[in-house]
């Protein structure tokens, strides 16, 4: 329900909730006192459902003014369109993130089929701020070994292999050089002397 002023020109009431404004192309209703200062107020655009913060000064007053039912009803449709467009621009992010995923599986498809070489994806990858492409294998290798050491007494022989063990790396010249090796089951046997 609206209440309807004698005069829609007239800006010297002072203001309150509900009342209605035109102000850039659109039908505004203010909601409530915006918190950041005087004059300025959380504004409704009942056309657009769009919420702003205004200064309320020199504008147009339609001469109605909504009362807190119809106004409540507004606020819960601006809200509502408020929502989906926002559940809008989250599927069109997700469509957007799939879309680059299948474009950099898509390159990598293309360059393992020899269309082009590493160095080139890479070059592209990097161009649009995607993660270059680096192939990384998981090679399992059994091995058993005797390792002759000299040490002062069989613990302490034992205690070096399995540091030596624990510490096996490799660190290569380069990123691509570069190895990371996994110890998935190690045992070092009892040490004895030839």
């Amino acid at each position: 329900m609206t209440t309807n002023t004698t005069d829609p020109q007239t800006s010297d009431r002072p203001l309150e909730r509900g009342r209605t404004f035109r102000h850039w192309g659109g039908t505004w209703t203010l909601v409530a006192p915006a918190p950041d200062g005087e004059g300025s107020w959380v504004a409704l655009n009942t056309d657009t459902h769009a919420m702003a913060i205004l200064t309320v000064v020199d504008v147009v007053w339609t001469g109605q003014t909504l009362d807190d039912h119809q106004l409540a009803i507004e606020v819960a449709t601006a809200w509502h369109a408020l929502h989906q467009r926002w559940e809008r621009v989250q599927a069109r992010l997700a469509e957007k993130e799939q879309m680059i995923t299948d474009i950099r599986a898509y390159a990598i498809d293309r360059h393992l089929e020899g269309a082009f070489c590493r160095d080139g994806l890479n070059t592209a990858l990097r161009h649009f701020d995607l993660e270059p492409y680096q192939p990384r294998y998981h090679v399992p290798i059994t091995l058993s070994a005797t390792v002759h050491i000299t040490a002062d007494d069989a613990d302490s022989a034992q205690q070096r292999v399995r540091y030596l063990i624990d510490g096996i790396a490799y660190s290569g010249d380069s990123d691509d050089d570069e190895v990371e090796i996994a110890l998935d089951d190690t045992q070092v046997g009892d040490p004895e002397t030839p």
